[in-house]
């Protein structure tokens, strides 16, 4: 039976709002087999994510297509990929590949606890700096800290535009109402300002006849 985390509130940095990072969804799953021929559980991708989601990132999750033969929960498991939850690799590759090659590219932090030694010389960025390992501790994710700073770090030395995910929610609406709402005042005292010149005119012809 799993011990209960008793140490002290721990805390993540966050680099600003949806930073994107890769999950290896597979190797979150199998944290915690007691034995080899335990399945993997889809709870552990589920507390992941919203440990990940709570901090601010937005976490992409890649899987093998066989992990469904292989967890506790199937059905759940295919619910999260058919919602975009997770991302299926292609039948008959591995998603270390696709999980690597993406921070890679993209400078983003990998969460697993795979050391990934045979693809070192390949991705050597992802496997040393951008790698962050983790424990799930009766239901609780547990981050090491001192390597999500550094992978954070990498990642803001690299800025690019795959970084974060996109957000439609901005708020150009208001500031484009606030300058018709300008627009709209200056117009309407250039509108006082002409008719107050007619009006003056119109005096001065008076006077004048």
């Amino acid at each position: 039976m799993p011990h209960k985390y008793q140490g002290p509130e721990i805390t993540y940095p966050t680099f600003g709002h949806g930073l994107k990072v890769i999950v290896d969804a597979a190797n979150v799953a199998y944290e915690n087999q007691n034995s080899p021929d335990d399945l993997a559980k889809v709870e552990n991708i589920i507390l992941m994510r919203e440990r990940l989601e709570k901090l601010g990132y937005c976490p992409i999750f890649i899987a093998d297509a066989a992990l469904r033969y292989k967890v506790d929960q199937p059905n759940r498991l295919d619910h999260l990929e058919q919602s975009g939850q997770i991302m299926q690799a292609p039948a008959g590759t591995q998603a270390d590949y696709f999980c690597l090659a993406t921070a890679e590219r993209d400078k983003l932090p990998i969460f697993s606890n795979d050391f990934y030694r045979d693809r070192e010389r390949e991705f050597p960025t992802a496997v040393k700096d951008l790698r962050v390992p983790f424990m799930i501790v009766d239901g609780q994710v547990i981050l090491e800290q001192e390597r999500l700073l550094r992978a954070v770090e990498v990642a803001r030395s690299h800025p690019n535009e795959h970084q974060h995910c996109h957000d439609t929610n901005h708020h150009h609406g208001s500031g484009e109402h606030e300058h018709d709402h300008q627009h709209g005042r200056h117009h309407e005292h250039h509108g006082h300002q002409s008719q107050e010149q007619h009006n003056h005119a119109r005096r001065q012809q008076r006077r004048a006849s």
